[in-house]
């Protein structure tokens, strides 16, 4: 199956979703929300968890498979075999837990990984976003599924486990959420930001104390990375070689203006945005913001460890999408800019990664 197939699946979905009537109103997160029947979100999703599974190995997935394969068979020598890999000692014990069940069966191994990426995606999708299929749609054309899911394992299931806590992030359910950060964090270690991000990120959208902690926040990060000892020693704990981070030339400018569309959205319904004071949408806002930051930071300092942190955050902006363009927009202007929006990240994908 071809990637570019994903786009065609989804068209046919929203077409059957309209057919079968598969959504329906509700008022549960503070606003009235579409959300799509759970048969409908799962089958959406189908051929994206079918490329992570059964996909072509690509980018780091090929090492990933080769250390599964190595895993040694008795757990005191699994134990020294993971201490020389990396950091992400719960992804290898877990991977090491596979293999004792299933053999050295890979595809075992890649089942379980995307099931962890998947279920958290689809379930914060479908409660959340006013438009799950739009919301996938843009999930899709911005590649997380090729540039993730079928590469980055081991940071992507790290992503996803803090992302299903977004229910505990929202009630500020902090003893629950730490716990889950720092489990994230042993697959890997990147995800140790989001401990303090959990916290900056919360309160009203563009009010003035939260605006100044997320500048602060990214000028830390900024400052991070000029330190050269600091980089370099977080680096190779989080599991890249020298090699690779001296040839980084920073991300890709498109990439940060993609990541600019919902800030700026969201700045125009700023006034709608105050007066519905919605916690979902305060908190993705900030994570949005954020997540530009960061990739600004990224473009002139490190495009593989700096730029690879947005993520964390950046899905949030999948979640804003719906509910910015209705409530910003008139019943007619929003069905254009729906349009717009999708041929704009069609195109996206199409120049960066067809």
């Amino acid at each position: 199956m071809n990637y570019n197939f994903i786009f065609i699946w989804l068209f046919i979905v929203a077409i059957l979703i309209n057919i079968a009537h598969g959504s329906f109103i509700i008022d549960e997160n503070g606003y009235m929300q579409r959300q799509t029947k759970w048969f409908w979100t799962v089958v959406a999703f189908i051929p994206i968890f079918y490329l992570a599974v059964f996909g072509a190995p690509q980018g780091d997935v090929p090492v990933y498979i080769e250390n599964y394969k190595a895993l040694p068979e008795k757990w005191t020598d699994i134990l020294l075999y993971i201490k020389n890999l990396d950091n992400s000692y719960l992804f290898w014990l877990l991977a090491a837990l596979i293999k004792k069940i299933s053999g050295t069966n890979v595809l075992a191994f890649r089942f379980i990984i995307a099931l962890i990426q998947s279920i958290p995606v689809i379930y914060v999708f479908r409660k959340y976003s006013d438009n799950y299929l739009l919301s996938l749609y843009i999930f899709v054309a911005s590649a997380v599924p090729l540039a993730w899911m079928m590469n980055g394992l081991r940071q992507f299931a790290a992503v996803t486990i803090i992302f299903a806590a977004t229910p505990f992030i929202i009630k500020k359910d902090y003893k629950k959420v730490i716990p889950i950060i720092l489990i994230a964090s042993l697959f890997h270690q990147t995800a140790i930001i989001m401990l303090p991000i959990v916290f900056i990120a919360q309160g009203k959208a563009w009010n003035k104390k939260t605006i100044f902690l997320i500048i602060a926040a990214i000028f830390a990060v900024y400052l991070f990375a000029n330190n050269s000892g600091a980089y370099e020693s977080f680096m190779e704990g989080a599991g890249y070689s020298s090699e690779v981070y001296a040839t980084d030339d920073g991300t890709n400018p498109l990439r940060v203006l993609v990541n600019f569309i919902p800030v700026a959205l969201a700045f125009l319904g700023k006034k709608s945005i105050e007066k519905d004071n919605i916690p979902i949408i305060n908190f993705s806002i900030n994570m949005s913001i954020i997540s530009f930051g960061i990739y600004l930071v990224s473009m002139v300092t490190s495009g593989i460890l700096v730029g690879r942190v947005p993520i964390y955050m950046s899905l949030y902006s999948l979640l804003l999408f719906p509910y910015l363009i209705k409530r910003i927009f008139t019943f007619e202007s929003y069905r254009i800019m729906k349009i717009i929006l999708i041929v704009c990240y069609g195109f996206y994908y199409f120049i960066q990664y067809a």
